[in-house]
């Protein structure tokens, strides 16, 4: 199946799909038959934050079907009733700790950015997490950030494709420096979630694809193949936001 990995789209739907039409046009033979993305698709329900809500009205249809995780800029509440469905007409949301079987491609999920310190708080569960009457007790941050269980919950599945917004740890991505994080003692810590890294190790998936630090690179991880992916603007190269590949 040949299939487009794009970096973070932050609402620019039309551009994305634009240079899957644009690959296509210069490319003879088989075309795309999926698009996967990596977060911070833009899922906001306002006029002028992207192109989403065009998607989600009907006043503009995904040209291919699309699936993504989400992101830490998204609105988090709205997508936790959608896992596993639908958002707009050819563009489904995969849910954080699951794997979806898309065409007998198998996906494995988790989506948000890592916080060490919200990785700490061992008593999330799934339940909690989904629990309405706890939103507003809560930092809406909390809300964006990966979870243990999340990460526990992949630990004993099989899947072909890793999916995550974050990066895994040790990646050699040096990252914006909003992005760096220090813990208590005031050291630097490495960007990405070791939970990841823990998954690529028992899991062995053959691809591991993330975005979120705006940047593209790739490295391999024990037996897996990991790529991040620039994030989708009018001006990125293409090279660097968009990647196809037969999976």
């Amino acid at each position: 199946m040949i299939v487009a990995i794009f970096g973070d789209t932050h609402g620019h739907l039309d551009e994305m799909y634009k240079r899957v039409a644009q690959w296509e046009a210069r490319i003879e033979g088989p075309k795309i038959e999926l698009v996967i993305q990596v977060g911070d698709f833009g899922i906001y329900l306002r006029e002028n934050w992207g192109d989403f809500l065009k998607y989600y009205n009907g006043d503009a249809v995904a040209t291919h079907p699309t699936v993504f995780c989400r992101g830490n800029h998204e609105t988090q509440q709205w997508l936790m009733g959608k896992e596993g469905q639908e958002v707009a007409t050819n563009i489904l949301f995969l849910g954080d700790g699951k794997v979806y079987n898309i065409n007998g491609l198998k996906i494995g999920v988790c989506g948000g950015n890592y916080s060490w310190k919200s990785y700490a708080i061992r008593r999330w569960t799934r339940e909690r997490r989904y629990d309405t009457n706890l939103y507003t007790a809560r930092p809406r941050k909390w809300y964006d950030h990966i979870m243990p269980y999340m990460v526990k919950e992949l630990m004993d599945k099989e899947f072909d494709v890793f999916l995550t917004h974050e990066a895994p740890n040790h990646t050699g991505i040096i990252g914006r420096p909003q992005f760096r994080q220090q813990n208590d003692k005031g050291d630097y810590l490495p960007l990405g979630c070791p939970g990841f890294n823990k998954i690529i190790r028992d899991v062995r998936p053959k691809y591991q694809f993330h975005g979120h630090h705006h940047t593209f690179n790739k490295v391999r991880i024990d037996a897996t193949t990991v790529y991040c992916l620039n994030k989708v603007d009018e001006h990125a190269s293409s090279s660097q936001c968009m990647l196809v590949i037969d999976l």
